[in-house]
């Protein structure tokens, strides 16, 4: 009878056993998805976490053969297979809601709309009968919303057989074209009444004119951005520049792809030797190269923003001569949210 029981006691120990190394071996697999994160440090932990399950199998198999020299404690050692199953799986979980969190703030594919818009007064209702206009685009082959869309557009509806489609370097000069009623109509990202509204001439842009067509498309970021594929990331022992943006838009939620002009910009470098760090402001209406521009003409530089991280990313770089390797961004919504997050800002007003 004893022989029997110490058989069945062994087999639930087996079974702890093998739920206490799967757990492990999720919590080994989460740490391993944080590449590019002090690699060094999560190799020697998941490397001493694959040691001490194999201590724990030897351990087993000393107890089963009762070759150990003292009396084998199998209840107290199925109580810490529980235990260690359970902080293992803790760790997991912990770091599955941390990375699923990061991998969808830094997700691969992301989302680009675009409107074929015009003015108001316009007798145009509906891209599928749009004709005798003169259709405005950007020239700039790699741009998602601004060309790439808006042509797939063109040829599902045969825009080019019915109406003119002219190429331009920047909105900016398009949407003067439209307002002065040069053109009939042209492409524009969804967000571009938050990238307008605040330039003298454009502040009724909502109602001054409408949409008459929409089309999105789901695009590799890879595909998009170089500047966003370029970095791997860096050790935190090493010098780094990180790119503040606040971007004029309302928007409840920022879109990866959300573009709106850049109003507010700091450059930091942040040297973690010293634990010193520079913080450089950038005024909105700085004159300055924009880089996404055919021949690279001077402009504010907050309209970079307008043409993607990118734009903006090479914008900076070109004119101060650094390298960012990171950057952040938030509009007034995410703002707001922001101070909430953190209890609030009291402030103290002396005067009414």
């Amino acid at each position: 009878m004893a022989k029997k029981e110490g058989r069945i006691l062994h087999k639930i120990m087996i079974l702890f056993l093998i739920i206490a190394l799967i757990t492990s071996g999720l919590a080994i697999y989460e740490i391993f998805l944080f590449d590019g994160v002090e690699s060094i440090i999560r190799y020697i932990i998941m490397g001493l976490m694959g040691l001490y399950d194999l201590h724990l199998i030897w351990k087993l198999t000393k107890i089963v053969r009762g070759k150990t020299k003292k009396k084998p404690h199998k209840i107290p050692y199925m109580i810490w297979l529980l235990i260690y199953a359970v902080i293992c799986f803790g760790i997991a979980y912990a770091l599955n809601f941390v990375y699923s969190k990061v991998s969808s703030v830094n997700k691969t594919d992301v989302t680009y709309t675009s409107y074929l818009v015009v003015m108001a007064s316009n007798p145009a209702t509906d891209i599928k009968t749009a004709s005798d206009l003169t259709i405005g685009i950007l020239n700039d082959e790699k741009n998602p919303d601004g060309y790439i869309i808006p042509q797939e557009m063109i040829r599902k509806y045969k825009l080019q057989d019915y109406n003119e489609i002219k190429e331009y370097e920047d909105y900016t000069s398009m949407l003067a074209d439209l307002y002065a009623k040069e053109l009939g109509g042209m492409f524009v990202p969804s967000g571009y009444v938050s990238m307008f509204s605040n330039i003298t001439g454009y502040e009724n842009i909502e109602t001054d004119t409408k949409i008459i067509g929409k089309a999105s498309k789901t695009m590799k970021k890879a595909a998009v951005s170089s500047i966003e594929t370029a970095s791997s990331g860096k050790s935190v022992t090493e010098p780094f520049t990180i790119l503040l943006m606040g971007i004029d838009s309302t928007d409840e939620v920022l879109e990866k792809n959300a573009i709106a002009n850049g109003d507010t910009l700091i450059l930091i470098t942040f040297n973690p030797k010293t634990l010193n760090a520079t913080m450089l402001s950038i005024p909105r209406d700085s004159y300055i190269p924009i880089a996404c521009w055919g021949g690279h003409p001077e402009n504010k530089i907050t309209h970079a923003a307008a043409y993607g991280n990118d734009c903006m990313i090479n914008t900076i770089q070109d004119y101060f001569d650094v390298h960012i390797d990171y950057y952040a961004k938030i509009n007034f919504k995410g703002l707001v949210k922001l101070v909430d997050a953190v209890g609030g800002v009291d402030v103290y007003v002396p005067k009414t």
